[in-house]
């Protein structure tokens, strides 16, 4: 038995496509709706757990002004 890496792709392209967003974001080149719409995905996927704390300083800033939400953990 070994481990089950059937489901590694979707993941791989997830991340590819959250480096794609991170380097956008840090060159300046995202829309507002853009931003919102990539901050609400970082913190439903958890993967904003994964960056420097700029991330997660500038999501609470969005949750606090009502832009994204934070559904919490389902504990």
């Amino acid at each position: 038995m070994g481990i089950n890496n059937n489901n590694t792709r979707d993941l791989e392209d997830s991340q590819v496509n959250f480096i794609e967003q991170i380097m956008k974001y840090e060159d300046g080149q995202m829309e507002w709706e853009d931003v919102v719409s990539f901050f609400q995905a970082l913190i439903d996927t958890g993967f904003i757990l994964n960056l420097q704390g700029h991330y997660q300083r500038t999501a609470q800033t969005l949750i606090d002004a009502g832009q994204i939400t934070f559904k919490g953990n389902a504990h």
